[in-house]
């Protein structure tokens, strides 16, 4: 009874250890693919499906856990958790077809959403997270190479090279933001910047050479917001550095593409790029999914269809099979999923979700905190870089992450950041 009361008392092993973990479960979705990939490798054979939510199972005491050791649960999580399950239920009246759907994806959503947002909650301060993902890109380093091993094994659905990007967007973006905000240590600050940078570059490779077109997407959404945040003389090397890159790549962009396609023949991105449909407005699936989806909305503005109901929808018009490689029937943009679900009535939330976006862009432009900034960089272009273009905000990670900075980020500017608030209003 003594240790256990030790360690409900100990708030600095508590600190520590909510990071330590919350670090971890931001890239558990990567480490169970790595496992994954290391047993298709070396055994030949594809893992039992209870890898892919055994350390996510395992998880829930653990949240459960800090939850008792921090004795009170934040009210607007709280709220959160009963809107979630309200909209649910009412979604099921709503539209009753979404049964099967809401079985497991409700699960999903409760690992990717609802625990990730009970963990920002029980933070401390969000500033020192940032350390605590650092260690991942490492993982994801290995990852990546666990991905070039079994890039062509037959074991592996067609589907699995946008998993793959996704999973590995984390540390990717960790090692990016590194790059520009690294502080100095005993290693030396250039010997950091050097390594993180090298990081970042080859799991950037393997992403577009094996995984899928959101990477682009991904990467080009963290750039703006580092330029952001960069002071005007760093702006003006930024501008030159992009100037440059971008005049080369211009210039010779079909001969440096035929020579790297040559050399991997089976990269998708590549040959989307080849082809000069990198993105596709007319023909594509997605296009099509979203001019139903939108046509839909403008004829029935007032309209409640609830959770998953876009889902029900397009499964009308695109049997499973016939999705041409897109696997899943739903809207595969977050705006017009939630103007589907919930008509006109969503509008409110999608206003809020961009307008709190711009303020904090706005706020941490004017704060000096390096750590934070590395945080909202790597959260907004991870939730904007998949969510516009594939996923859903239902079940992705991604979401949680950067829902939990909107909504938490304001406790951290009191505890943590020191800047003048009347400033950062102005």
């Amino acid at each position: 009874m003594l240790g256990i009361n030790f360690f409900l008392n100990n708030k600095i092993f508590f600190n520590i250890n909510i990071y330590s973990f919350l670090a971890f479960y931001l890239n558990i979705d990567m480490i169970e693919d790595l496992i994954s990939n290391v047993i298709i490798f070396f055994l030949g054979k594809n893992p039992p499906y209870v890898i892919n939510i055994f350390l996510e199972l395992v998880s829930i005491p653990f949240v459960f856990w800090f939850c008792l050791m921090k004795e009170r649960i934040d009210n607007k999580f709280l709220k959160l958790v009963f809107v979630y399950f309200s909209l649910c239920i009412v979604s099921y009246f709503l539209t009753p077809e979404i049964f099967l759907i809401l079985k497991t994806n409700v699960i999903r959503g409760i690992f990717s959403i609802v625990i990730v947002v009970c963990l920002f909650s029980l933070l401390p301060s969000f500033t020192v997270l940032f350390s605590y993902l650092k260690p991942y890109i490492w993982v994801g380093l290995f990852y990546c190479l666990t991905r070039i091993l079994v890039f062509d094994n037959p074991l592996l659905e067609e589907e699995i090279y946008q998993a793959f990007t996704y999973k590995s967007m984390i540390p990717m973006l960790t090692a990016l933001t590194l790059v520009a905000f690294q502080e100095e240590n005993r290693f030396g600050l250039l010997w950091n910047k050097c390594y993180s940078l090298c990081a970042f570059l080859l799991m950037f490779l393997v992403n577009v050479l094996c995984g899928a077109r959101g990477a682009i997407l991904c990467v080009a959404i963290a750039l703006l917001l580092i330029f952001c945040f960069q002071d005007n003389k760093k702006k003006i090397l930024w501008i030159v550095l992009l100037f440059l890159i971008g005049s080369l790549c211009f210039v010779h962009y079909e001969t440096i593409l035929n020579n790297v396609l040559q050399l991997f023949p089976g990269s998708r991105t590549l040959q989307r790029m080849a082809g000069e449909y990198i993105i596709n407005t007319t023909t594509s699936v997605r296009s099509i999914m979203y001019n139903l989806l939108l046509t839909n909305f403008l004829e029935h503005p007032l309209t409640i269809n609830g959770f998953f109901s876009d889902r029900v929808f397009l499964a009308q018009h695109f049997p499973v099979d016939s999705t041409v490689g897109i696997y899943g029937t739903y809207a595969h943009n977050f705006v017009l999923e939630v103007l589907y679900q919930f008509g006109i009535f969503g509008i409110p939330f999608i206003l809020w979700f961009f307008w709190r976006t711009l303020n904090l862009t706005f706020i941490l432009s004017r704060c000096d905190n390096p750590s934070l900034r590395g945080i909202f960089i790597i959260s907004t272009a991870f939730c904007f870089g998949q969510l516009m273009f594939s996923s859903s905000y239902l079940v992705a990670r991604s979401f949680g992450f950067f829902l939990s900075i909107l909504l938490y980020v304001r406790v951290c500017e009191r505890e943590s950041i020191k800047y003048d608030k009347g400033i950062a209003r102005s």
